[in-house]
């Protein structure tokens, strides 16, 4: 397979992260000096976002997990953009046209450096929505469009002796929408541990039922494996490939 090259000039540092916008031939690009840029491949046209702080690093290496890194995820239009830290714990989200910041990202400490953040952007009936770790068993919904909180629940609190309606004993990994945007895909693990990929229905979590991440009707375990953070991809709507299952 033919690869092509593209050689980018005016950046004033190295290049740290790169994300594609998948409605458009354009790129963000994440540099050194934490300068954010939209670049047009067909046009070669470099624009500036923003000059950010990036969210600290996790510089030390634990239990044979990776280290913490720096990863960009852009909307399906390239409207918002996120700057995270895979295998750590803080992010941001921006508006690309304005720089601003539109969230900040806490996915709490609690064994972070086991899986990459877990965040991924949809877009259902012209809105965008993103879908954000706030901590190891818990993830958010948030329309960008409407600048609100979609998922709003509660769940009571963890002990010996009790395990509250709704408690989820999962380790939240990378996030991976279907192409029609319409189902997630959650590379995550339970103790002992043990990678379970898991899906529900999008629509049935933000319309229906606020809780359909942790136990909903659409919730299926895919299957059991060795390891998480491994090769996986969604081929269709409805078919997803996963690597390195014992059967």
């Amino acid at each position: 397979m033919q690869q092509n090259q593209i050689r980018i000039e005016r950046l004033e540092s190295s290049i740290l992260a790169i994300s594609p916008i998948q409605q458009t031939n354009a790129l963000i690009i994440l540099t050194e000096q934490a300068h954010l840029y939209h670049y047009e491949v067909e046009l070669q046209q470099l624009k500036h976002i923003a000059l950010i702080k990036l969210p600290d690093l996790v510089n030390e290496k634990k239990d044979g997990y990776k280290q913490s890194e720096y990863r960009l995820h852009s909307s399906m239009n390239g409207l918002y953009v996120a700057v995270v830290v895979d295998y750590g714990q803080f992010g941001i989200i921006l508006n690309t046209e304005t720089g601003n910041i539109i969230l900040r990202l806490d996915g709490k400490n609690y064994h972070k450096d086991t899986v990459p953040f877990s965040i991924a952007f949809t877009r259902i009936q012209d809105e965008d929505i993103v879908i954000y770790r706030s901590d190891w068993n818990r993830l958010e919904t948030f329309n960008l469009t409407n600048n609100k909180s979609t998922t709003h629940r509660n769940i009571a609190s963890h002990d010996e002796q009790n395990e509250p309606e709704h408690y989820l004993d999962y380790f939240h990994g990378a996030l991976y929408v279907s192409p029609n945007g319409l189902h997630i895909l959650d590379d995550g693990w339970i103790w002992h541990p043990i990678g379970i990929p898991r899906t529900w229905s999008l629509s049935e979590w933000l319309n229906k039922n606020a809780f359909e991440s942790e136990d909903g009707a659409s919730l299926q375990k895919l299957c059991y494996r060795e390891n998480w953070d491994l090769p996986l991809c969604w081929l269709d709507n409805d078919t997803i490939a996963l690597w390195h299952i014992e059967l």
